[in-house]
């Protein structure tokens, strides 16, 4: 996972175009650069007061939405009722998700984009192109097994 930007940089970039910089919004950010793993509006939230910003979920859902079209921030289809989000500028990866305490783990999946890179040649060739795919593996993580 390389990082092509840091948190203090992409708030400096905000701001030198014109966009607000808030506290919810600077933390926000400074949480996504942090964190290892997607995570969703509540573990944002959670982490925001545990850090003593009172901050409600409207404020945060609209910093993500923003952060989203900005193209600073990803969201991660892992689950099908709730949303995660990471930020945009880490090189292309897979997840492994636990199924039964949720913990998310970054997977190099080499061997698989390479074929992919096949596939996408192949389908092509159907006149279909491939924009972007997602791939998740679930299961049981050491610390469940």
């Amino acid at each position: 996972m390389v990082m092509q930007i840091s948190a203090e940089k992409l708030c400096l970039h905000l701001k030198s175009h014109g966009r607000r910089l808030t506290k919810a919004r600077r933390a926000v950010i400074e949480y996504l650069f942090k964190v290892s793993a997607p995570v969703t509006a509540v573990d944002i939230i959670e982490n925001l007061h545990n850090k003593g910003l009172q901050v409600n979920k409207t404020t945060v859902y609209r910093e993500l939405e923003f952060l989203v079209k900005m193209n600073v921030v990803n969201e991660v289809s892992i689950s099908k009722q709730i949303m995660h989000y990471e930020v945009s500028h880490l090189d292309h990866h897979h997840h492994l998700v636990c199924d039964k305490c949720g913990c998310i783990q970054e997977v190099d999946t080499s061997a698989v984009e390479m074929e992919m890179t096949k596939l996408e040649s192949r389908v092509l060739g159907l006149g279909f192109k491939i924009d972007h795919h997602n791939l998740e593996f679930f299961g049981t993580c050491a610390d469940c097994k």
